[in-house]
């Protein structure tokens, strides 16, 4: 086949506590569960693989779940029949037009990378992936001797600065989530500190333009909470535009999108594999091949 772009997205898992094995663990439990995440749209993931040490490979299941009680329609006549009445089985043991998403997750950098849009053309978006892997690790599914766990969406790289850097800068709002303890990065350690200091696990900051002042400009302390929540919650800014025009924003709104060609020859497994680890995210660097 021609050479074809795949993409993939980025998720950040953080789970509160957590310790040796906690992420391959939470994978473990959260795999054959299902969960609706959109409309009539359930997914599922299979049990995950380890494919090096600290690398996890498997699949996001996605699929459609038929109301079996509701009409069919005939698409020659467009008319409603009951599903008895059409020339197939349908069953509740299905989930209906199916698409599998193959997803690599870092247990160092706790960085899930995943399919969005895959060999065939299907899409997964980045916050419909957020929304799939939130609802699986949530303490409900999964007990309550599992930690609780934040998902977050990675930004492209100049989201943040792109937000803050308004002409006029009206208004931010800073949603900072607790990171993982032992993200080895000196400014997210400050801001782990300062949380944990205080028993908190989350901070929202809200900060609104002043009458007589012509932008909002964020201290050293704020613009550090902002680029740890980036990956670690979100970072919203509202304002006006060098040309005047009204402009508001958030990081979830700028998913960070890789794009890779194919072709006939390409291992889909092993270029995911080599994309998750050669990504650099947030000052980190995830595991490098030998």
């Amino acid at each position: 086949m021609p050479k074809q772009n795949i993409e993939f997205g980025v998720l950040n898992i953080v789970a509160h506590p957590h310790g040796s094995g906690v992420y391959r663990s939470l994978l473990e439990r959260a795999a054959n569960k299902e969960v609706n995440f959109w409309g009539d749209m359930n997914a599922a993931i299979r049990e995950p693989r380890e494919v090096e040490k600290g690398v996890i490979q498997s699949e996001i299941v996605i699929g459609t779940e038929l109301d079996l009680d509701a009409p069919l329609i005939d698409r020659s006549s467009l008319e409603q029949i009951a599903a008895e009445e059409a020339d197939i089985t349908i069953s509740s043991k299905h989930l209906y037009n199916g698409r599998v998403f193959l997803y690599t997750f870092i247990e160092e950098t706790h960085l899930l990378f995943f399919e969005s849009r895959n060999e065939f053309g299907k899409t997964l978006s980045p916050n419909r992936a957020h929304r799939i892997f939130t609802r699986l690790f949530a303490q409900q599914l999964l007990g309550n001797d599992m930690p609780y766990v934040d998902v977050t969406v990675v930004p492209e790289d100049d989201t943040l600065e792109r937000l803050l850097g308004l002409d006029r800068l009206d208004r931010v709002k800073i949603v900072l989530q607790k990171p993982n303890a032992d993200v080895n990065d000196a400014e997210v350690q400050e801001v782990l500190a300062d949380l944990e200091t205080q028993g908190a696990k989350s901070q929202d900051i809200s900060l609104a333009r002043a009458a007589d002042s012509p932008r909002i400009v964020l201290n050293a302390a704020n613009y550090l909470r902002a680029k740890v929540a980036q990956l670690n919650g979100y970072v919203a800014a509202a304002g006006r535009m060098e040309d005047g025009e009204q402009f508001s924003g958030s990081t979830k709104e700028y998913p960070k999108v890789i794009r890779v060609a194919i072709d006939a020859t390409t291992s889909i497994t092993a270029l995911a594999l080599r994309v998750a680890k050669q990504t650099r995210i947030g000052g980190q660097q995830s595991p490098s091949d030998d």
